[in-house]
């Protein structure tokens, strides 16, 4: 079960992280612009290797802030084991209980501005001072993502590649909502225009 998920998920779940991706720093050139000259630097024009992954830091720090605001599961339901009670609420054995990042992450008491793109809140320096469970893109504890380390492994490598190599620019303008089904879809298609870099 677990590899049939992992095949089936990953790769729907990391499309999904990098267009919501591309459609953010569509809206961002200086964060775009930090990104490539981080690519830039970290590769000198070539393939990503093993030894590159720790160094794209602010890559990784532009896709957890991406995941932030657009995870790619917004919402899942679990089922209560024994009677428990949270903040008041009594749970009963049995209830399903939803659990919502895409509701969690864009709480003004744990992100100032939460509506705002800001990679800088996933600075290395600033994630031992997050709020402890409010960002789950992946979920915590035993029922974590399986594929949470090769998902970010695999968008770190995709995003620095695909911005290394092409300037991706939107084709129309307009703000795109959200249509989640078990995941977190565009509401309409993102349409951009690929040139190769110089």
């Amino acid at each position: 079960d677990q590899v049939k998920s992992l095949i089936l998920a990953g790769h729907e779940t990391t499309s999904l992280v990098l267009t919501w991706t591309m459609y953010l720093l569509a809206g961002a050139p200086e964060v775009l612009a930090r990104l490539v000259a981080e690519v830039r630097t970290v590769l000198g024009g070539r393939a990503p290797g093993p030894e590159d992954v720790p160094r794209l830091v602010y890559t990784r720090m532009v896709l957890l802030e991406a995941m932030r605001l657009y995870p790619p599961v917004p919402a899942v339901t679990r089922t209560a084991l024994a009677a428990d009670d949270l903040d008041g609420v009594k749970i009963a054995a049995g209830t399903k209980v939803s659990i919502l990042p895409y509701v969690t992450h864009r709480l003004a008491e744990f992100w100032p501005r939460p509506d705002e793109f800001d990679p800088e809140r996933f600075a290395p320096d600033k994630l031992e001072g997050l709020e402890p469970f409010s960002y789950l893109p992946f979920l915590l504890g035993r029922r974590a993502c399986l594929g949470e380390h090769f998902a970010m492994l695999e968008s770190v490598v995709a995003l620095a590649m695909i911005v290394g190599r092409y300037q991706l620019t939107r084709s129309e303008q307009g703000k795109i909502d959200t249509r989640p089904i078990s995941t977190l879809r565009l509401a309409r298609p993102l349409m951009m225009r690929v040139e190769r870099r110089g």
